[in-house]
């Protein structure tokens, strides 16, 4: 259950990551 939350944050990290290096670009 640990194990996806961390799976499920750093999923939810690039994708926010992603959204502001296309807005950047």
């Amino acid at each position: 259950m640990e194990k996806g939350k961390m799976i499920a944050y750093g999923f939810r990290q690039l994708n926010t990551h992603e959204k502001n290096y296309s807005t950047h670009c």
